[in-house]
């Protein structure tokens, strides 16, 4: 009978080794698991998924294409077939998923020469100023190329649904400007910051190429 005792306890002993080794298993398993879930792209990793043409993300597949504008003086990478609506005119592109992203393409109404980037952001708030908008701007960049300068100011908007994200690329051609304008609301701009700066860096203009050869 005490053989019996022995036996049961160490049956008991064995099993209760598996359930806390298969536990460990599970948690190590579930870990994994969670590592993946939450590894993040590069910005570079995603720029040249942009630039193949295709980004998982989320477990969406984003396509990009090549879309020719202002009579293929500039070209940019854009989502395909992900838009709600689109319109476009002489001296605009617009795309748009309501409450998801907005892209808006233009030929810039600023006529004056813009000297650095704070008589750019000096402008743009007086115009959106002319509309009753009010903007906070936050960071700033300023690119060199042979032939036009390329600022890149992002900002925050308040609206009655949430603060809006923007990213904001400004062309100086000398002769014209072109303005591109990114939009999603600011609890979304994890999800596509790095996107937005893609196909930012991706935009070819026919004016010139970078003073350092990028």
């Amino acid at each position: 009978m005490e053989f019996m005792d022995e036996k049961i306890a160490s049956l008991q002993k064995q099993a209760q080794m598996a359930r806390k080794y298969n536990q460990l298993k599970k948690d190590e398993y579930e870990e994994v698991i969670e590592e993946e879930e939450i590894k993040e792209l590069t910005q570079e990793e995603v720029t040249l998924a942009i630039k193949d043409g295709a980004l998982e993300q989320n477990g969406e597949n984003l396509i990009f294409e090549s879309k020719s504008c202002f009579e293929g003086k500039v070209i940019i990478p854009m989502l395909k077939d992900f838009f709600d609506e689109y319109e476009e005119n002489d001296i605009s592109y617009c795309w748009n998923k309501k409450q998801v992203l907005s892209v808006l393409l233009s030929k810039t109404e600023f006529q004056e020469d813009i000297d650095n980037i704070d008589n750019f952001k000096e402008k743009a708030k007086n115009f959106l100023k002319e509309k009753s908008m009010y903007i906070e701007f936050s960071d700033e960049e300023k690119q060199e190329y042979k032939n036009y300068t390329k600022y890149i100011i992002t900002s925050r908007m308040p609206t009655a649904l949430d603060y809006i994200y923007q990213y904001i690329v400004y062309i100086d051609l000398e002769t014209e400007c072109i303005s591109m304008l990114f939009t999603c609301l600011e609890k979304d701009k994890k999800q596509w910051e790095k996107i937005i700066i893609g196909i930012s860096d991706l935009i070819e203009i026919n004016e010139g190429d970078k003073e350092n050869n990028e």
